[in-house]
């Protein structure tokens, strides 16, 4: 039985949504907060509209619920994928072996006078081809206190680094240590334009603040003497702060790479694509630690599935609507404009079409209690 979902509870852009997931419609009644529904719905839609796919096909065959540790550790079964077969110059081609191929994830490369085995750079090591597929499940996560935290994806691989950049305003950036690692946008008003980069806080002794990195194109002051060559060869002034943009100290992050939750990236819906970062944001994370249960979309099932197109279905009711508009006179149309519009007084005026309410109605329109005085003012 389809579960008929009034949109006010969620986007004003959808009025009604249909779908077949008993699961999904129980993680709806779950939410409690109007915020998490919100953006838990938002990202639903954007995931379906991405593929074309139909809400209206939404199923419990694509989803399913798992307690927090299974399901961070949820992800493709390397039992299915291939044995990888890169040779030793896929990985090592200035130290490779001749005819040495992948071998459980090793492969031989020159090391001095001899060789040695090495990890195989091309399938990271695992002994498998990596899945070229894509994402496999997409995880939405909650709390037990009925809130949506967040949204998180896997393919199979671990995440290279967790983006853990911290936005600092100016009179921070002015007191950051010299060594001090920093991801900032470089404003520049001539031809050069502006730049990301990454760089290097420098405090002279002077107490003026530089970025220095390595992007010749961007120039702009330097402090004295050569001890802030050691950072890069250009440096940038950002003493006024109308000279950047957007600056973030790069903190350097450790962690298990066998933790499972490593295992989940962030996602990225953008125009219509979906993309799975090859990291996992710092804000991501603590939201993750933060859950308790998943209910997982499985992605590659989602788009291999054969459906009719949410595109095409609309077109099919706007041609059958056409098609059934044009079989009415237009002495019929105006009659329906004319009792939609009259329903839609009775409804404001809370009444109903029954004799009693329509002499209720009659009055309303006559002026009510002020019907005296209508009387006495008209010119009749």
């Amino acid at each position: 039985m389809k579960h008929l979902k009034n949109r006010q509870e969620f986007l004003s852009s959808k009025l009604f949504e249909a779908f077949d997931s008993k699961k999904l419609s129980k993680i709806l009644g779950y939410i409690k907060d109007q915020d998490s529904k919100d953006k838990f719905f938002k990202l639903l839609v954007e995931i379906t509209d991405s593929l074309d796919f139909p809400m209206s096909n939404l199923s419990d065959d694509y989803f399913q619920y798992l307690p927090y540790k299974k399901a961070l550790s949820l992800t493709v079964d390397r039992s299915d994928l291939q044995d990888c077969t890169a040779s030793s110059s896929d990985s090592y081609p200035d130290h490779s072996v001749p005819d040495n191929f992948c071998q459980d994830g090793k492969v031989l490369r020159k090391w001095g006078t001899g060789v040695r085995k090495a990890p195989c750079l091309i399938c990271g090591g695992t002994g498998k081809e990596k899945n070229i597929s894509g994402i496999k499940y997409l995880k939405f996560w909650f709390n037990q206190n009925g809130e949506f935290t967040c949204l998180t994806g896997t393919d199979g691989e671990k995440i290279s680094k967790i983006n853990q950049d911290r936005k600092i305003d100016h009179r921070e950036l002015r007191r950051l240590p010299t060594g001090t690692k920093v991801r900032i946008e470089l404003l520049s008003n001539d031809s050069r334009g502006r730049i990301n980069t990454e760089g290097t806080i420098y405090q002279s002794e002077g107490g003026g603040t530089y970025v220095i990195h390595n992007n010749r194109s961007h120039e702009g002051g330097s402090p004295g003497g050569r001890d802030w060559k050691r950072f890069g060869e250009w440096s940038w002034c950002v003493n006024d702060g109308n000279e950047y943009r957007n600056c973030f100290v790069i903190e350097k992050v450790t962690y298990d790479t066998n933790d499972p939750i490593y295992l989940n990236k962030s996602v990225n819906i953008k125009s219509d694509q979906i993309v799975l970062l090859d990291m996992i944001s710092h804000e991501d994370l603590i939201k993750l630690k933060q859950s308790h249960f998943s209910l997982i979309l499985d992605f590659s099932k989602l788009k291999t599935f054969e459906f009719k197109k949410k595109s095409e279905i609309k077109k099919e009711r706007e041609l059958q609507k056409l098609g059934a508009t044009a079989l009415i006179s237009d002495e019929e149309i105006k009659q329906k404009n004319i009792k939609r519009y009259l329903n839609q007084v009775f409804d404001r005026l809370k009444v109903s079409t029954d004799i009693e309410d329509i002499s209720k109605l009659m009055m309303k329109i006559m002026g009510g209690n002020y019907l005296g005085f209508h009387i006495f003012n008209s010119d009749s």
